[in-house]
């Protein structure tokens, strides 16, 4: 799909080895969330993610249906990020589905931002990664990454 004309698109470049440890995280957190700060580089037209930071106790406060983000971790993510040279680019958490009939549609379906998401005013890059049960009770995952979401100021007119 290309972008509407005047709109570049915005790429966004993610070690391979950055997407296998937060798949791998998801997996081991399961049937719970997890969430962890994606690191790296940010340009106007693209980001660069290279790294991952997760809260150390990130676990306590993840449910099956919600992360509840602790202010204190952008902080420490912000520290460490420095420690190596990179920056907090934006975040990425997973959504897990237990077995039920027809879970596999939800492998690529699931990998929406909630309004949840966007109630709570991300930044930078979004990253979502669906972790489904099959029947056999195997994890299988699929990440999906989006671009900084912009604010929007509405505005109803009476007619």
């Amino acid at each position: 799909m290309s972008a509407p004309v005047g709109l570049k698109p915005f790429n966004i470049v993610v070690r391979g080895s950055v997407e296998k440890e937060f798949k791998s995280a998801a997996k081991e957190a399961f049937p719970k969330e997890t969430f962890a700060y994606l690191l790296g580089h940010s340009f106007a037209d693209r980001g660069i993610i290279e790294d991952l930071y997760f809260p150390q106790d990130v676990g306590q406060f993840c449910t099956t249906d919600t992360v509840y983000v602790q202010p204190r971790w952008l902080r420490e993510a912000k520290q460490y990020a420095r420690s190596i040279e990179l920056a907090v680019i934006g975040e990425i958490h997973s959504h897990p589905y237990t077995y039920f009939s027809g879970a596999e549609s939800i492998i690529r379906a699931g990998r929406i931002l909630s309004e949840s998401d966007f109630d709570r005013k991300p930044f930078g890059i979004n990253g979502l990664c669906v972790v489904v049960e099959r029947k056999s009770g195997q994890l299988v995952s699929s990440c999906r990454y989006y671009p900084p979401i912009r604010p929007v100021k509405l505005k109803l007119e009476k007619d």
